[in-house]
């Protein structure tokens, strides 16, 4: 084998992964939302952390479960613009781990299988393509 062929096959591999593991990041997210329960909550604090662009924020937000428990949780996800504090924002919560809360935004939810799904399609197809390219079968010539 070629180490040609040899670096297309690993990033034909690392590709499939990415996007098995983009899958199976999507069924949990679904399997989340249908059930997941929603809340209104509070940012009472940010946590600003050095970023190579500047600052990124990361919201602690305070919420009340529909059982009336009110837990407050740090965002998994920082931003910056980042929310202020006082400001009100959807909150998605397992009601039977309601520790285990994030923002109900597009990148809180999808930023993890968005990212994983990207990857994945990168180095499968240039994976892919490659070992096409390299595959030593004779090309159409005109």
């Amino acid at each position: 084998m070629t180490m040609e062929r040899t670096i297309m096959t690993i990033f034909a591999v690392l590709g499939t992964l990415f996007l098995l593991g983009t899958s199976w990041s999507i069924g949990l997210q679904w399997r989340f939302l249908q059930s997941s329960e929603t809340a209104i909550g509070q940012v009472v604090d940010l946590e600003r952390s050095r970023s190579d662009d500047g600052y990124v924020f990361y919201p602690y937000i305070r919420y009340t479960t529909k059982e009336g428990q009110t837990l407050t949780f740090r965002n998994p996800v920082g931003s910056n613009p980042h929310p202020q504090i006082g400001d009100r924002v959807q909150v998605r919560y397992d009601p039977r781990r309601p520790s285990g809360a994030t923002l109900s935004g597009f990148f809180d939810l999808w930023l993890v299988p968005f990212v994983m799904g990207i990857l994945g399609i990168c180095f499968a197809g240039v994976g892919y393509w490659g070992l096409f390219r390299f595959s030593g079968k004779p090309r159409f010539r005109r």
